[in-house]
């Protein structure tokens, strides 16, 4: 699996630079304006652990069935439906939408049974196949997800935090997001190497009722 997402991604590679880390959370932060349950939103950097990195206000998108900073949502719509595209979202984009503080959460997609969004058991942010809500891999993580003060977390499997992991071996984007969750490891992040994983705050930002696409891929 984490083969076929890394060259399902190759066309779509930034040549981001890879930087010697230090992960002490840079206070480089703006205010976030607090969302409403079920208020579809988008996800971007808020604040990153490292200076030197140029994720800082970058989107999340959808992709390959997990969440990524670095390429465009990977969207379906069926001709002749009413549907919205990327480029009508905010960060040509990816918007979810959440319950209660602590609840789940969904793709903002239109495609019946709807795709939900959890947490995978090595901590990848994730999405579920069209027409298959409910339908999620062992050991995933479903609940613990919050949006409080316009920020996006989740607190699920021992997770202290989101990480941006590079998909290259010499550590440039895409990035690919985690959950830092108990238990991960280098072999659960793309490159193996998961000190080159960046920490970050996630901002959710409201969208527009036109990001509604069919279904995210």
């Amino acid at each position: 699996m984490r083969l076929s997402i890394l060259f399902s991604l190759l066309p779509l590679a930034l040549a981001i630079p890879n930087p010697d880390a230090a992960h002490a959370l840079a206070d480089r932060t703006v205010a976030a304006p607090a969302l409403k349950s079920d208020t579809p939103f988008q996800i971007s950097v808020l604040s990153e652990s490292d200076k030197s990195t140029t994720i800082l206000s970058q989107f999340a998108n959808a992709a390959s069935l997990h969440f990524f900073i670095g390429v465009g949502a990977n969207t379906y719509c069926i001709p002749g439906v009413p549907c919205g595209t990327p480029n009508d979202a905010i960060g040509n984009g990816t918007s979810i939408a959440c319950g209660a503080s602590g609840g789940g959460c969904g793709m903002y997609s239109e495609v019946p049974g709807g795709q939900d969004v959890y947490v995978n058991s090595t901590g990848a942010l994730s999405f579920t196949f069209a027409h298959e809500e409910g339908n999620f891999p062992p050991g995933s993580a479903t609940k613990g997800f919050s949006t409080k003060n316009g920020v996006f977390t989740f607190t699920g499997l021992g997770s202290t935090g989101w990480i941006a992991c590079p998909i290259f071996k010499d550590g440039t984007g895409p990035y690919q997001v985690f959950a830092k969750v108990k238990g991960i490891s280098n072999a659960d992040v793309p490159n193996g190497k998961l000190a080159s994983c960046i920490g970050f705050k996630a901002k959710a930002t409201a969208s527009d009722d036109d990001a509604l696409v069919w279904q995210y891929d």
